[in-house]
């Protein structure tokens, strides 16, 4: 539902110049776009957009939110995560799946971008997928490791663990790209015996500075410019309740819990309250973000010094602070549903208030 993590070390930009792009054969490069609907919560629908290049069993995908990618291999069944770790180290992880997918032959068959597709069902003891295939295309990409076809999927339905439908469609198709796929280069292995002592290291004395707020104790203070300019002064907030969110913009829970959050800042909208996330992406990263999903509180980027200052260590956490500038409660590490709770949380806004 939701990850640990510590916003404060992520890297916002990373370039992806560390990974050499030979153009030399004919590769694919297809743009597919992911739909996310909720029956339970239609306010988390939207739409994004992930690449995808296909050269020969390899194929590699990544997103138009952040710079992590990943390589998958059809013929070894292995899936290669690239992504920013520690001190700016640039990491990578190695998923062998082991789950393997049966297939079955549906009726029904279409035709996408011009190719004729063919409709199956795979299904395996963690998920099931339907999806729309074809033989047409000279490479193969299937988003599992252990599912293996002779073929490219383009069109693919699955319900994720949080009970969001995914739909995957592709919407442009490059079959003679000169885009060559290469594992990249001086990416350390997050399993290697030095880059774990290093990293045993660090959190080692991250930890001397991080100290957990209790209930009543002074809440930091801090001074910082929203994203669009305004000043948010926390001493100067006294004589109001302050409701601070923690996120960052790749958090699945962050993201599920937002219509809750735009619900509770609705139902107090004439009362004097603040809302206000700390986000560890930088500004750009979340204007991009806030075109696609809507999330009203003022946001704060580049958050990384507050979590240290309120001892967030996990992502979604929320915070409310009262009108004298104390803690009145701490929600780390918690989503409102199902952990709080909707009526919890705003019940615990209107007690502060009619203090």
């Amino acid at each position: 539902m939701y990850k640990l993590f510590f916003p404060f070390l992520v890297i916002l930009f990373v370039s992806c110049s560390q990974e050499e792009e030979v153009k030399t054969n004919e590769s694919i490069e297809i743009t597919f776009q992911r739909t996310v609907t909720s029956d339970h919560n239609p306010d988390v629908n939207g739409i994004d957009t992930i690449m995808v290049t296909i050269d020969g069993n390899l194929s590699k995908e990544y997103n138009l939110y952040d710079f992590n990618h990943s390589i998958l291999n059809a013929e070894t069944k292995e899936k290669t995560f690239y992504y920013i770790g520690i001190n700016s180290d640039t990491c990578y992880n190695i998923l062998s799946d082991t789950i393997d997918y049966k297939m079955q032959e549906l009726q029904g068959k279409k035709e996408i971008l011009g190719y004729a597709c063919k409709k199956a069902i795979f299904t395996s003891v963690k998920d099931t997928i339907t999806a729309y295939y074809t033989d047409e295309l000279s490479g193969n990409f299937t988003f599992r490791p252990g599912l293996k076809i002779n073929g490219t999927i383009l069109e693919m339905y699955l319900p994720d663990q949080f009970g969001y439908k995914n739909n995957w469609k592709a919407v442009s198709i490059d079959n003679h790209s000169k885009t060559m796929i290469n594992y990249p280069v001086g990416y350390y292995n997050d399993e290697d015996e030095d880059y774990l002592k290093r990293r045993t290291e660090f959190w080692e004395e991250l930890s001397k500075s991080l100290k957990l707020l209790e209930v009543g104790q002074p809440a930091p203070i801090f001074s910082s410019r929203d994203i669009y300019g305004e000043l948010i002064d926390l001493e100067k907030l006294k004589g109001k309740v302050v409701v601070l969110n923690f996120w960052f913009v790749s958090c699945t829970g962050c993201v599920a819990e937002m219509p809750e959050l735009n619900k509770i800042k609705e139902q107090f909208r004439d009362k004097d309250v603040e809302f206000i996330s700390i986000v560890s992406n930088s500004k750009n990263d979340i204007l991009k973000f806030l075109r696609k999903k809507e999330f009203n509180f003022k946001h704060i980027s580049e958050g990384g010094l507050l979590c240290v200052k309120y001892g967030v260590t996990g992502s979604p956490t929320s915070i409310i602070i009262d009108k004298e500038g104390n803690i009145s409660k701490l929600y780390y590490f918690m989503m409102v549903e199902p952990h709080i709770g909707y009526d919890n949380f705003v019940e615990a806004i209107s007690d502060e208030l009619n203090k």
